[in-house]
């Protein structure tokens, strides 16, 4: 098998990856500006850091997915899981009503590792998806 390596286009590697926790991020100063003494920001003070050092700890949103003979690999925020074929007992794709994204479940894994999102943005998000369900089968 020739290695495959699929990730999101600049341009939309921006808004789908670093968007999501700068909407946040955004959300929280918001809320600071606008009631900072109320119970809602107060509380989100605290949930959206730890939201966002979830998604940083888990990778469950990688920018990068590579394929070879010997593993399978997610990479975000100069961090990468890399799982290898022989020591994989399991893998799921899962695929939702809507078809913009699959979940790919690896077993085992630890409570950080193993769940990873793939939205069809990705280059390759076809071909990438068949490669994943080859080695599940």
């Amino acid at each position: 098998m020739k290695a495959l390596t699929s990730k999101y286009p600049r341009s939309r590697a921006m808004f789908a990856l670093a968007g999501q926790d700068a909407l946040l991020v955004i959300a929280l100063v918001a809320l600071a500006l606008t009631s900072p003494h109320a119970k809602l920001p107060i509380a989100l003070f605290f949930a959206i850091p730890l939201v966002i050092g979830f998604g940083v700890a888990t990778l469950h949103y990688p920018s990068r997915v590579e394929i070879d003979d010997e593993a399978i690999s997610f990479a975000r925020y100069g961090r990468v899981h890399r799982f290898a074929w022989r020591e994989i007992e399991r893998i799921r794709v899962r695929h939702f009503l809507m078809k913009d994204r699959v979940l790919v479940r690896i077993w085992p894994s630890t409570a950080l590792r193993g769940r990873y999102w793939i939205l069809d943005s990705m280059n390759g998000f076809e071909e990438l998806v068949k490669a994943i369900e080859a080695h599940a089968g």
